[in-house]
């Protein structure tokens, strides 16, 4: 079996100096020291991307196999305030894809904490690997790139788009929707898009190709559906149904709601199927994980999703068939980042799970046995 490349962004836990040789603890101190964030693998070869932030000057490295040594490959001297994310290498490997700039905030506005007079905006860029100057693709806070990562889809209000990544190529107009698009996903030979429709107190599932006269909505009811992922053979979309409630907790945890679940679709008929539903109680509400997407179609056709139904977040998985649902990872401890791995036969995450002071990296099949540590001793690592 082919090794898995597992990405982990970790820090380590000095001892404390005892109290009477502590120098005073300033702001400078805190932001002194460098995070790194954002990691990425190329999955065409052995090299890395993440972003750096130092004193809060942001700045992408990429580091290659086998020596990694990580290089600077655009830097940001000031701190101004203005978020990097979003890496993807294209399909060549030879250029790099980020966004730059933050979220808006509800009127639209980018931040902007330097107030600069053409006021900063947000943007998607490509820089070749090699060095050299960064090309703008197009103003977009996200993007889904295409498998064969020559191509990106992206919404503006509610335009649908896809956009070549050769230099001057022109956005084409897949589709105007109602409402606003996100979760944006890719078929996995390229063909068609998926994408969750938000129309405020419900959401559907949307499928479209280039050239289609019209979207086919799967299973539409007055829920709020949305994280949709395709099967292998993309003939199936599995989704996340989540009842609409018009109940608002204030600073509390919600634990419990109307149950939430997971209905597979076929995508030439729209017609879906429950495959699971959550039990009524604890867990109920939907709470989720980070990760690119909410459901993973693993080996097996198996369908991973996270669950608080014994009062932790856990990864279970369930057959794209129906049936009863499988604990991946048993114990007191809380799951935060997961990711599917390249061959779709284990996922990977972390927890605290045998060490309540500290995370780290596991490995597990999708259809369960026993997890596997992949990053002991003292420090701390998440992500995946």
């Amino acid at each position: 079996m082919k090794p898995t490349l597992v990405l982990v962004a970790g820090a380590l836990v000095a001892a404390p100096a005892p109290l009477s040789a502590q120098a005073p603890f300033t702001v400078e101190d805190v932001m002194s020291f460098s995070f790194a964030s954002g990691l990425v693998a190329d999955p065409t070869g052995d090299r890395i991307a993440w972003v750096e932030n130092r004193e809060g000057a942001r700045s992408i490295w990429v580091a290659e196999g086998p020596d990694w040594s990580g290089q600077a490959l655009v830097s940001f001297r000031d701190d101004d305030g203005q978020e990097i994310s979003s890496l993807a290498f294209t399909s060549t490997s030879e250029s790099l894809l980020y966004v730059r700039g933050g979220g808006p905030n509800r009127a639209g506005e980018i931040p902007d904490p330097l107030s600069t007079t053409d006021e900063e905006g947000r943007a998607l860029w490509l820089i070749p690997l090699e060095g050299g100057e960064a090309r703008h693709v197009a103003d977009v806070g996200s993007f889904a790139l295409s498998p064969d990562g020559e191509r990106i889809a992206y919404a503006d209000g509610r335009d649908l788009f896809v956009l070549d990544l050769d230099a001057g190529a022109e956005p084409e107009a897949l589709a105007r929707i109602r409402g606003s698009a996100g979760s944006l996903t890719w078929s996995p030979d390229g063909s068609r898009l998926a994408f969750a429709s938000g129309r405020g107190d419900h959401a559907f599932v949307g499928v479209v190709a280039p050239g289609d006269e019209r979207v086919r909505y799967l299973d539409p009811s007055v829920a709020r559906d949305g994280s949709p992922v395709w099967s292998p053979d993309g003939r199936r979309i599995a989704f996340l149904r989540v009842p609409n409630e018009r109940v608002v907790h204030m600073f509390s945890p919600r634990r419990e709601a109307l149950p939430f679940s997971i209905r597979v679709a076929d995508v030439t008929t729209g017609d879906a199927r429950e495959v699971w539903t959550a039990e009524p109680g604890t867990g109920s509400a939907f709470s989720g994980v980070n990760a690119s997407n909410q459901l993973f179609w693993g080996e097996g056709d198996r369908i991973v999703f996270p669950w608080e139904g014994d009062g932790w977040k856990h990864l279970w998985s369930v057959p794209a068939s129906g049936g009863r649902a499988t604990l991946l990872t048993p114990g007191d401890f809380e799951v935060q980042f997961a990711a599917l791995s390249p061959d779709r036969r284990t996922v990977v995450y972390d927890s605290n799970q045998g060490d309540i002071d500290r995370k780290h990296v596991w490995r597990v099949g999708v259809g369960g046995g026993a997890p596997e540590l992949l990053s002991p001793g003292d420090g701390l690592e998440w992500g995946a």
